[in-house]
């Protein structure tokens, strides 16, 4: 699914792969100064980051935009998002249930009429998950020399519930396994999860 496809306050996971998968985050400079252009992009585009983690070829990113989200099972959604082509955005309303409400499903993705995702200063900005990958993308291949170095298109992962939410935590923990990588990258700079944050969402968002 193309990174300019999604708009909605929603729990997301984003993986992105460098170009051909080709290994580059081997050293802990590099992996440091991408560390750096997600947590600037996230506070620039309102973004909370719960987490993420760079692994040689592709990365793990646990963020949510700011202010209330919408939770709950999301197969309905995410369904809709895998077929979207890559020229069509949506945009998802605002809804009343907060995580972990379980039983309630979030209205479903619609196309967005009129305006567009890019438009400064309006109702999208906020909430545009293409804003940040594109701040975080473009400001890390900045530091480069010229020539394509991310892939295009990025993985989006609706989270539904609490359970699914520990899943990618745990995953972005460990998947370095995986790949039999070494416990170097379970750790900053490789690998980063907030848990103050993690706690405030948690506290914010379970009913009275």
């Amino acid at each position: 699914m193309s990174q300019r496809a999604i708009h909605g306050n929603f729990v997301y996971f984003v993986t992105f792969n460098v170009e051909h998968r080709r290994w580059f985050f081997v050293t802990p400079k590099k992996a440091e100064k991408l560390g750096q252009a997600i947590r600037t992009s996230c506070e620039m585009k309102k973004f909370v980051l719960f987490g993420f983690c760079v692994l040689p070829n592709h990365v793990h990113l646990l963020v949510k935009p700011q202010g209330e989200t919408m939770m709950g099972n999301a197969v309905a959604s995410q369904r809709i998002l895998e077929k979207m082509r890559c020229e069509e955005y949506i945009d998802l309303p605002n809804h009343k249930y907060l995580f972990p409400q379980r039983r309630h499903l979030p209205s479903c993705p619609r196309r967005a009429r009129g305006g567009g995702s890019s438009r400064r200063g309006g109702r999208y900005e906020a909430h545009n998950l293409s804003n940040l990958m594109q701040s975080i993308k473009g400001s890390f291949s900045r530091t480069l020399p010229k020539g394509k170095f991310w892939q295009h298109r990025s993985n989006v992962r609706l989270v539904t519930d609490q359970e699914d939410f520990n899943n990618k935590i745990n995953y972005i923990q460990y998947n370095y396994r995986k790949m039999n990588l070494d416990e170097k990258y379970r750790k900053i700079p490789w690998a980063y999860i907030d848990w103050k944050s993690i706690d405030a969402f948690f506290d914010k968002s379970i009913p009275s």
